[in-house]
Formats: C-alpha cells, sequence, structure tokens
C-alpha cells in the first residue's frame, strides 16, 4: 500500500502490536469468582506512603529485619564461645560452618521463597507466623544439642529457613504500602539490621559469660516470641487478599541478560569474603589480648557501620566499597597486635564492606532498565541467592585455612596469625580473578556506553514532533535523522535531514538503513493516505532492519477509546496492521499513550490566535474542553461531574519517549500520565488558578444529542469533535485504570526519579 500524501505536520501518534489486547477484557479475567472490585472498596484501602496503619507496618519491618538478621551477623560470638567450651571445643572443626550455613541458607532461600509468595499470594500472610516459628524451633532445638553437626542443623540450616519465610514476604508487602518513598521504607527497614548488630552481640555476650549457652539460646527464642506477637498484627499487605487462590506468572528472563550476569558474578565473589570477619573478629581479637567486652565490640562496630550503609538508598557505592572494603583489610586486620587495629578494621570494613547489599536496590533498576518487566523484588531475590554461594562456600573455605597453623611466627605482626598468614596465596588468586572481573565490567560498561547512542529516526517534527525531538537532542546521547518530504527546516548540525518520496517503498527502506528506532508523528488530513503512509513506513522499516517502529498514536488509550469519528478508525487499521504475526515477529512496535494534552489549556498566541503559548508548534484543537480559563466558564453534561480525564504536558512525553531509548527492550505500550482529574477537579484546580470562581453551565444529554446532529447537518468538523467529547468522557474513553496487562507498562514505575510536571503548576506558568 502506498501513501500518497503522508504530511509532516505533528501527530498524535499510532497504535503498535500487541495492542489489541483489551486491558479491560483482562481486568474482568483476573478478578477472582465471588469479587466485586467496586470503587469504593479501592478507596477503602489504607494510604500509601504514610499514616498510622503505613508507620506501624514499617516499624514491624525494623523489628523483622532486625531479628531475622542480627544473630546470624552476631555469630562470631557462639563461633568464640564454641571453640573454647565443651561439648564443642574438642570437634571445632565445623564450627564455622554453623552461622555461615545460617546465612547461606537464609540468602540462598529467599529467591525460591520470593517465588513462592508471588505464585500463591495467599500464603504471604501465614509464612510470616511460619517463619517466627521455625526460628523459634531452632533455637530451642540449638539449645539441647550436644555436636556441632546438630548446631549446624538447628541454629545453622533450620534458622535459615525460617529466616527466608519470615523474611520473604515482608519484602513484597513494602512494594504496597509505599510507591514514592520506597527508599525511605527500605532505608528504616534494613535499619534493623545494624540496630540489632549493635544490640545483640553486647546481649548475647553478657548471656553467654554468666550463663551457658543452653539459656543464651532459649533467652532469645522467648525474645523472639514476645518481639513477634505484634508482627502478626502489623506486618500485612495492604491490599487484602483474595479469598480464592490465584497465581501470577514468574518472569525470570532477566537472569539471562549480560548486566544481570556480570553483576551477579561480581556478588557471588564478594560473598565468598565478606562474612568471614563477623565469624572470626572475636577470636582473632581475643589472640591478641581483647577480653569479652572488647572482643564483642568489634562485631558490634561492624554492624553498626553496616547499619549507615544500608540506610543509605541514594548512594551507588559499588566501586567504593570494592576498593575500600579491600584495602581495610591488610592494612588494618593484620598491621599490628595492639587491640584498637581490629575496632578500625570493624567500623571501616562494615561501612565500605556492608555497604555492597544496599545496592541491590539500584542494580533492580538498572535491569528493569533494560527489562522493563522484571519484577523488582525477583532481581533482589536473585541477588541475595547469589551471595548465599559465597556464604555457604566460605565456611568450610576458612575450616581448611585454620586447619594447618605451621606457618604461624612466619610472618611480622597480626600477619604472622593464623588468620591471615595462610591464606595469602589464595588471597593473590581471588585478587587476579577480582582483576579479571573488573576488566570485564569496564568493557562492559564501555559498551553499554557506546550502544547507547543509537541513530533515531523522527518522521514529522511540526507538533508533538518538535518536542520529541528536542528532549532527544537534550540527552546528548543519541544521533537524529529526520525524514522529510520537504527541506529542512532547522539549521541545527546535530541533525540529518534525508529528504525522502513516501510513496517510493525504496527510497524510504534506504532513508532507514542504519537507524535503530524510529518514531513517527506525522499526521494527514486524509485518513486514506494517513492508514497508506504509516503502513508503507512501517513497511519499510521491516526492510531497512529497524528495530522498533513508534507509530503515530499518542493520544487515548485504544484499548477503551471507540472509534467515534473517521480519523480513529483509520488509527485502527494501522493497530490492525501492525498486530498481524508478519510484523510483530519482525519488529517491535510501541506505542505511548499520554492522554489529553496540558497544552490545549495554555492561552493562545495573541497575533494570530492559531498557536498555544506553550507550544508554537502544537495544533489547537479549535474548541474548550471542559473548561475556558481565558472567560472563567466551564461546561458539563449530566453525569460528567466525576467522570476521570489523563493528561500530560506536551514536553513531558517528549522527555519520557527519550528515557525510553535508554531501555533494551520495551513493551508494547508506554502509559504515561501527569493527572489523572474528574471534572469538577478539574474546574476547582483552574479555579485555584485563576483566582475566581468559574461560571458553569449544565448540558443535558437530549441538548448535547441536538447539538451534535446540528454540526453534522453544518458538516462543522469542529463541531463534531467537541461535541463527541462529552460521551467519550461519560463512558471513561479518556481515563485508564492503573493496572497493567501483558505487554503495558506505565512509564513512572520504570522512571520513578523523574517527575511529571502538575497540571496546576504548568496552569500557573502561563495564566
Amino acid at each position: 500500500m502506498k501513501p500518497s500524501d503522508l504530511s509532516d505536520l505533528p501527530d498524535q501518534s499510532l497504535q503498535t502490536s500487541s495492542n489489541q489486547l483489551d486491558r479491560k477484557q483482562v481486568g474482568k479475567e483476573s478478578v477472582m469468582e465471588g469479587e466485586k472490585p467496586s470503587q469504593q472498596q479501592e478507596f477503602s484501602l489504607p494510604p500509601t506512603d504514610g499514616g498510622i496503619q503505613a508507620w506501624l507496618f514499617l516499624a514491624g519491618c525494623f523489628v523483622v529485619e532486625a531479628i531475622v538478621w542480627g544473630l546470624p551477623f552476631s555469630f562470631g560470638l557462639f563461633q568464640d564461645f564454641y571453640s573454647t567450651h565443651e561439648p564443642f571445643k574438642s570437634d571445632a572443626s565445623g564450627i564455622a560452618a554453623i552461622g555461615t550455613s545460617a546465612l547461606g541458607v537464609l540468602y540462598l532461600g529467599c529467591p525460591f521463597c520470593l517465588a513462592a509468595v508471588q505464585y500463591w499470594p495467599l500464603v504471604r500472610r501465614w509464612s510470616v507466623a511460619v517463619g517466627v516459628t521455625l526460628l523459634v524451633i531452632s533455637l530451642l532445638a540449638s539449645s539441647f544439642a550436644t555436636d556441632v553437626s546438630q548446631l549446624i542443623v538447628a541454629q545453622g540450616v533450620t534458622y535459615g529457613i525460617g529466616g527466608a519465610v519470615l523474611y520473604s514476604p515482608v519484602v513484597t508487602f513494602v512494594d504496597e504500602w509505599f510507591i514514592q518513598r520506597k527508599g525511605l521504607a527500605y532505608g528504616v527497614m534494613w535499619a534493623g539490621t545494624g540496630f540489632s548488630g549493635v544490640v545483640m552481640p553486647f546481649i548475647t555476650s553478657w548471656l553467654l559469660q554468666h550463663h551457658s549457652f543452653r539459656t543464651t539460646l532459649r533467652v532469645w527464642a522467648v525474645i523472639f516470641v514476645v518481639l513477634a506477637l505484634p508482627l502478626l498484627k502489623v506486618v500485612k499487605p495492604r491490599i487484602p487478599e483474595s479469598q480464592k487462590r490465584q497465581t501470577f506468572y514468574i518472569d525470570l528472563s532477566f537472569i539471562k541478560e549480560r548486566s544481570f550476569m556480570i553483576l551477579q558474578l561480581g556478588n557471588i565473589l564478594q560473598g565468598l569474603g565478606f562474612f568471614i570477619p563477623t565469624v572470626y573478629l572475636p577470636s582473632y581479637a581475643r589472640s591478641i589480648g581483647a577480653k569479652n567486652a572488647a572482643a564483642t565490640a568489634t562485631v558490634s562496630l561492624l554492624n553498626g557501620a553496616l547499619a549507615t550503609s544500608l540506610t543509605d538508598s541514594m548512594s551507588r557505592p559499588q566501586s567504593s566499597s570494592a576498593r575500600s572494603g579491600q584495602q581495610s583489610l591488610p592494612s588494618c586486620f593484620g598491621g599490628s597486635l595492639c587491640l584498637p587495629c581490629p575496632f578500625v578494621f570493624s567500623t571501616i570494613y562494615g561501612f565500605f564492606a556492608g555497604a555492597f547489599s544496599s545496592t541491590y536496590s539500584g542494580v533492580a533498576k538498572e535491569i528493569r532498565k533494560v527489562n522493563p518487566e522484571a519484577d523488582a523484588g525477583m532481581v533482589i531475590g536473585m541477588l541475595v541467592g547469589g551471595r548465599a554461594i559465597g556464604s555457604v562456600i566460605c565456611g568450610p573455605l576458612s575450616e581448611i585455612l585454620m586447619r594447618n597453623q605451621g606457618w604461624v611466627g612466619r610472618a611480622e605482626l597480626g600477619y604472622g596469625t593464623v588468620y591471615v598468614d595462610r591464606a595469602e596465596p589464595i588471597l593473590k588468586k581471588l585478587q587476579n580473578i577480582a582483576t579479571l572481573v573488573l576488566s570485564i565490567i569496564v568493557k562492559e560498561q564501555t559498551n553499554k556506553l557506546i550502544d547507547t547512542i543509537m541513530q533515531i529516526a523522527i518522521v514529522g517534527v511540526g507538533a508533538l514532533g518538535h518536542h520529541i525531538l528536542n528532549a532527544i537532542l537534550a540527552t546528548g546521547k543519541h544521533s537524529v535523522t529526520i525524514l522529510t518530504r520537504g527541506e529542512p527546516r532547522l539549521d541545527d548540525p546535530r541533525i540529518k535531514w534525508r529528504k525522502v518520496n513516501y510513496s517510493d517503498r525504496a527510497s524510504l527502506t534506504e532513508a532507514l538503513r542504519g537507524i535503530e528506532t524510529c518514531i513517527s508523528t506525522a499526521a494527514s488530513f486524509d485518513d486514506k493516505s494517513f492508514v497508506g503512509g504509516q503502513i508503507a513506513l512501517a513497511e519499510a522499516c521491516i526492510a531497512a532492519g529497524v528495530r522498533r517502529f513508534v507509530p503515530s498514536e499518542f493520544e487515548l488509550d485504544p484499548h477503551t477509546r471507540k472509534d467515534r469519528i473517521p480519523y480513529l478508525a483509520a488509527k485502527r487499521q494501522v493497530l490492525s496492521y501492525l498486530n498481524t504475526p508478519e510484523v510483530r515477529n519482525k519488529i517491535q512496535c510501541t506505542i505511548f499513550t499520554p492522554g489529553i494534552f496540558y497544552d490545549y489549556y495554555s492561552p493562545m498566541v495573541e497575533d494570530d490566535g492559531k498557536r498555544h503559548a506553550s507550544s508554537e508548534s502544537l495544533v489547537p484543537i479549535g474548541f474548550d474542553m471542559v473548561v475556558d480559563l481565558k472567560s472563567c466558564r466551564a461546561e458539563l453534561v449530566d453525569g460528567m461531574d466525576d467522570a476521570r480525564i489523563r493528561f500530560t504536558a506536551v514536553d513531558d512525553v517528549g522527555k519520557f519517549v527519550a528515557k525510553a531509548l535508554e531501555l533494551d527492550n520495551w513493551p508494547d505500550q508506554f502509559l504515561m500520565s501527569g493527572e489523572n482529574l474528574n471534572c469538577m477537579e478539574l474546574i476547582q484546580l483552574c479555579e485555584r488558578v485563576r483566582g475566581k470562581p468559574f461560571e458553569i453551565e449544565r448540558i443535558s444529554i437530549a441538548e448535547m444529542e441536538k447539538k451534535m446532529d446540528e454540526a453534522k447537518r453544518a458538516n462543522d468538523m469542529m463541531g463534531m469533535f467537541k461535541w463527541i467529547t462529552p460521551p467519550c468522557i461519560l463512558e471513561g474513553e479518556f481515563w485508564w485504570d492503573d493496572k497493567s496487562a501483558p505487554g503495558v507498562a506505565d512509564i513512572r514505575n520504570i522512571f520513578p526519579e523523574e517527575k511529571f510536571v502538575s497540571l496546576e503548576e504548568f496552569l500557573r506558568k502561563w495564566w
């Protein structure tokens, strides 16, 4: 099909391949039998990011974090006690494996438990109680142990299983209670580890010094029960679970991503060495003359520094953790036989090496840029599982290093102890491995930088296309080519212009060679020409090897809108074509859905009255939609008061399209919305901006239909547009819900750090 008249005017976009999927139908099918998903139920939920229930939940998360991780990170005190007291002193070879087994099973179990609670969400609430029960059972069983193997099973493996079962659902609850303040929530939650890591060692040391290990473990079991009882009340999902079993698909495709594999390798290697100081610090401190309190302080300082690093959710200290954590080992751990050095080491090591796990949320964010459909919880779960490999291996490995003490005294100061000298050749090998991994990471990041400089083609740079072009150029990351039938309009060295004949398939294909992403914002006043032009453009993209095509569909959601006028029906034809297997299997087609543009409400330029002040390229729609800010009037058809509309500024559309270019993979549809208001909220907002009440004209349904008939008889296109708008609003065509479906992604969730301009802020700027 050949286009005869594809204009370079901006369009409001086209829709892509798997977008024939009806999200409303998906929503209906996902509702459990017997449920009534009323809007009232939705609004009765407790608020997110604040409120008494959210803060109580966060306090409960703090306690869960303290319970689960506090004792394993303080195991060095038990290690010191078991190796110097019967009945374990005579068989000390496996003692180190107790603590590393607890942490290893805990870490390794998290991804499996996270997958389970996502696949069977109804078990999430129960798993909290089950996890606490297993923790208490493990402590009680450990108190009756008579040999090391029993401690490995009880205090190691069973504790790890219980911790994973308790901890995993809590991570999923955080995502429900905190949306905009997620970083704060995780920071407060993770601070529980540091708090318990500071407090627990002193309590444990006092109990071990004045009582037996059996009494110590039983006291902690009682403390856990007392702390856990309130948890069962406050640590719960924000959204009530369905009364019927519901399962979800678990997407693990992100583990195949090259960036994830590189990061996971570094994560595993870091885990090989991270846990050993928590096990051996008290023993080392005692070997150079420290008393009980001083030996305890080494663990407490390490965990205290860990708290500060974990709560810093905004930093990404991978490189500083790797370098400084490594340098602190030889300089402080073995550099002297005096007691202050282990304290300095504990602080430095805890601050830098302990900060490593706080990078997991940043890693999840980066992975979601590559794979937008990846679940952040599962990404973190897999990273936790990777760290478990190092945790499990380092226990037996450290025992082997400690077994032969023939090297003692051959080196100076602390380096001549059993804790350092034997490890030298292995540390050198690990250093070589770390160097290799670092070179791979540098190469990976270099390739990633090169890959981000992609060739972008834009078809139609009037209207919206002008804003998208400016946003892409502002990033400075991409090479932009404009396809045009006429002469270049802009003298900008950053832009390449290619003059094309849209009717000539060979010419169009040649112009698109080397292009990675083609974005069309072109429009035509001839609906047949528009359909032909868009199809010809898609065919040329396929022939030229273009990877992604964005059709001219930047407006309402095609899953909810009805094709009430011919140009929308024309767009539907293009969507149907893009949804065919012949197209879907050859090119990724993605649409952006922004709703109504803010800019239609900005003042008109006074000199000609044909352009909006906020966007000189945007074509005015020719009538006032609901409100007239100039005359402070509003029109409401009966029933429109509570009907909702989605809005976005054209500059934000451009910004988020440019951000999306950073992603390796795109969904079929990006939703974007700066505001979600009903008509009365829109009027009230405009009244605040203009500083006066609006005159509201009420129009009946019958009167609206009469005005529509008059516009049709007069062949008044603007009149028809004006009077089909109220029924569109009334039937929800200007709105969509926040529930996603396969192939659909809300761009706010992919780039949470990027903010939309609010409608009120926009209007105050221009009025």
